[in-house]
């Protein structure tokens, strides 16, 4: 769990929120939202 917390920060930390904005509206608004809410691991590694 502590490694997973870790691994959360850095992801949250590396792509800016701008960054992240626009490659979720670009795939598709709603959608992207929804991952993001719901598992932000899933999105960050995908705008990669």
């Amino acid at each position: 769990g502590i490694t997973l917390g870790r691994l959360v920060q850095n992801f949250e930390l590396l792509p800016p929120p701008g960054q992240s904005k626009i490659d979720t509206s670009e795939k598709g608004g709603q959608f992207s939202l929804h991952i993001l809410k719901h598992s932000t691991i899933v999105a960050k590694p995908r705008s990669f």
